[in-house]
């Protein structure tokens, strides 16, 4: 998402929270690799929610997708974005026209770069590359998150977070203490219909790391598409303020994109 790599609100980060940050970095830092577990509560209700959505084998069947749309600033005066977005599994690449040009984004393997209208292509700092995934799928992510050995997946007892709501929070545990912070997110689902409602993560400020926040996308409108469930429409927050709302064509599966997509030449 363009926003989630790029607009990012400044706000003042409360001592409490710097303490926090740094006691899980020092946490993770003393349990390393070896400590990374799945709850089996977590991974049924992962599973659950790949039924709702399809199942995990006509997701997994999903080779590439393609998918156009725009995304709505929530601020009525501004003007909407047109995008294509494309991806393979965990990689993706935007394409974003604006009023300037197309600005285009790819992430693969964790390491992504961005070229401007002008043709310039600077990198993504790798924080931010480890966000930028394919939120427009949820049903992939989820598959990635129960097929990686390296992530941890916890089901979180939180009565008073939207009451009855199904809570599952991953983490993928890496070398670097700092980064597995970055990776962390937390999956909100119906537990009637088993959809995810919202899977809020991680963000981080490309310029200063004390105005690191937490950004929230919420699924609606979802629609079956080759089987499987995909929403029509998100909203994307930033500290509980919308940030902007995404509305999305209905995707292509399976046409073959070849690797040098999400390679910026």
């Amino acid at each position: 998402m363009k926003t989630i790599c790029s607009a990012r609100p400044h706000g003042v980060l409360r001592l409490s929270y710097a303490v926090l940050l740094l006691f899980i970095a020092i946490t993770a830092c003393q349990t390393g690799l070896s400590q990374s577990s799945q709850d089996p509560q977590a991974v049924a209700a992962l599973n659950a929610a790949l039924t709702a959505m399809g199942g995990q084998a006509a997701l997994s069947a999903i080779q590439d997708a393609t998918v156009s749309g725009q995304s709505q600033p929530s601020d009525p005066a501004a003007s909407a974005d047109s995008f294509v977005w494309k991806s393979t599994g965990m990689s993706i690449r935007h394409e974003y026209t604006m009023t300037d040009g197309v600005h285009v984004s790819v992430v693969d393997q964790g390491q992504g770069s961005r070229m401007e209208p002008s043709g310039q292509i600077t990198t993504i700092d790798p924080r931010a590359s480890l966000t930028i995934l394919p939120y427009h799928l949820p049903g992939i992510m989820i598959v990635s998150l129960l097929g990686a050995a390296n992530v941890s997946l916890t089901l979180i007892n939180d009565p008073v977070n939207d009451g009855s709501l199904i809570h599952v929070s991953a983490m993928q545990q890496l070398s670097q203490p700092s980064l597995s912070l970055v990776t962390r997110q937390d999956w909100l689902f119906d537990p009637v219909s088993g959809l995810p409602i919202r899977v809020s993560i991680y963000l981080p400020d490309n310029h200063n790391q004390r105005f690191d926040g937490t950004a929230s996308i919420v699924f609606t409108q979802w629609q079956t598409v080759s089987s499987v469930q995909v929403p029509q429409s998100m909203q994307l927050f930033f500290e509980d303020e919308l940030q902007s709302i995404i509305r999305l064509n209905t995707p292509t599966f399976n046409q073959g994109l070849p690797a040098s997509t999400f390679q910026l030449q």
